[in-house]
């Protein structure tokens, strides 16, 4: 589904999860040692379908962020900064479009982030929500690319184009960077093959609380005296 983790990363647990008559496949890895109970988070952004996205967390946000103890987080890329860092808002856009979501790029964001780890968003592929329907649209099959530059890569970049005959699918994933150990430590991901957008989401909350118990996200310090540049590609 999503490519592979670092290799420090081993897999956890992997269900097959009912949802009513459609189907949430999860698959959750992390690093031995590292303590997912109680953690707190920044989170950084969403990133679909092979791009930052500023509007995705208006609908992701309030049915995820109950997971992590707040009714909304505060991210990094969102309106407000896009708003007020135009210059940076576009860097990160760019880079993320070139190379993805990778330790290299958050390690930059680190010095701001007010929590243990930075938590990273991805999605690829839509469906329509329950009384859609007959609306239900066709969304890319996810294939993993090939890595670049040294296996950097945290987050996975999803392929553009559809191929003819897949089956509707929408992939969701959260990915944790430790910003003590400035590498990436843990993965939640999930696949899903029904018709059910808000059914899809929660499932994922629930995925969330389980596998961070306790969990918080806090947000970030745009006082601290720190210059995020992406790095050079």
């Amino acid at each position: 589904m999503f490519a592979t983790l670092p290799s420090f990363l081993f897999a956890c647990s992997v269900a097959a999860l009912a949802c009513a008559s459609d189907d949430a496949h999860f698959e959750v890895r992390h690093a031995p040692g590292v303590a997912m109970t109680g953690i707190s988070l920044s989170v950084f952004g969403v990133y679909k379908d092979g791009r930052m996205s500023s509007e995705a967390w208006n609908e992701l946000g309030p049915k995820l962020s109950p997971a992590l103890g707040k009714s909304t987080c505060e991210i990094v890329y969102g309106g407000a900064v896009v708003a007020s860092k135009p210059a940076l808002a576009s860097k990160i856009d760019d880079y993320a479009r070139e190379s993805g979501i990778t330790d290299d790029l958050l390690r930059q964001f680190g010095p701001m982030a007010r929590g243990d780890a930075i938590l990273v968003v991805t999605m690829a592929g839509e469906m329509p929500r329950a009384g859609d329907a007959g609306m239900r649209r066709s969304a890319p099959t996810i294939t993993p690319r090939g890595r670049r530059g040294g296996g950097r890569r945290s987050v996975p970049r999803p392929e553009e184009h559809p191929r003819p005959g897949d089956r509707s699918t929408l992939e969701l994933s959260a990915s944790l960077y430790s910003i003590r150990l400035e590498r990436s430590v843990a993965s939640i991901e999930m696949t899903y093959s029904g018709t059910d957008l808000d059914a899809a989401l929660e499932r994922f909350r629930q995925e969330l609380e389980t596998t961070l118990p306790r969990a918080i996200c806090v947000g970030w310090d745009w006082n601290v005296e720190n210059d995020p540049v992406p790095p050079d590609r």
